[in-house]
């Protein structure tokens, strides 16, 4: 009888045990649950640092790259300036650089960067100066020249270090990416009227200013300046 009780007992507090098991479950459940939760918090927030991050490269690259287009302009802008100050200078005393004749395209030793417009036109340089699908280079050793302002290091401005340090320039005028050329001149009377080209008549001489930035790394830059001079015949 004693025997049967103990089995009884023992059997009562197995099926508790059991019981205490089966209410415990769920509370595990629950910490799987947190578990999952939390992890997917990390890699959500893993996910948003990733994206800032790229962002703020992004954002670098634009910054730098929008700086290096605004220096390349102002590099353009004074090498035209500085071609349009030689044709204005040409001749007028003996310390201009360069003749009245090497400023004339119809001249035989005129300058190499001298261009004609009948000659510039028949090239198809002129078609493709204005085309702006043209990608390669219009302006070459042929028929420009590269501009002494951009390694003017008495001004403080040695512009072939800055586009050296791009790796864009090793500093060989042959491979220089700006280069400057004139095209003209075309008469134009002063004052107006009909073009007579008479003894001690005042005329104008037009040219077109042609300057190109070409970079493989920050694209192609093109600018053109007209430039009048008057002439006594």
């Amino acid at each position: 009888m004693i025997n049967r009780i103990f089995v009884i007992l023992n059997l009562i507090q197995r099926d508790q045990k059991m019981r205490g098991r089966t209410l415990n479950q769920p509370m595990g459940s629950q910490k799987g649950s947190v578990i999952l939760i939390v992890l997917m918090l990390l890699v959500l927030m893993s996910i948003i640092g990733i994206s800032s991050t790229n962002i703020t490269v992004t954002e670098s690259f634009i910054v730098r790259n929008t700086g290096i287009r605004k220096q390349n302009i102002h590099l353009v802008d004074a090498a035209a300036s500085e071609f349009v100050q030689i044709l204005l200078d040409a001749g007028l005393d003996d310390t201009a650089s360069l003749e009245i004749f090497e400023i004339n395209p119809q001249m035989p030793n005129h300058m190499p960067w001298i261009n004609d417009t009948a000659i510039w036109f028949d090239s198809g340089n002129l078609a493709k100066w204005y085309n702006p699908d043209t990608v390669g280079r219009v302006l070459d050793t042929t028929n420009s020249a590269v501009p002494a302002s951009i390694s003017n290091e008495m001004l403080g401005l040695n512009y072939i270090e800055l586009i050296d340090n791009r790796g864009e320039w090793d500093g060989d005028p042959d491979n220089s990416p700006i280069r400057s050329a004139m095209v003209g001149w075309n008469f134009k009377l002063s004052g107006g009227g009909n073009l007579n080209l008479a003894a001690g008549q005042p005329v104008l001489r037009t040219a077109d200013i042609l300057t190109e930035y070409v970079s493989e790394n920050n694209g192609i830059i093109r600018l053109s300046m007209g430039v009048e001079r008057e002439f006594m015949f």
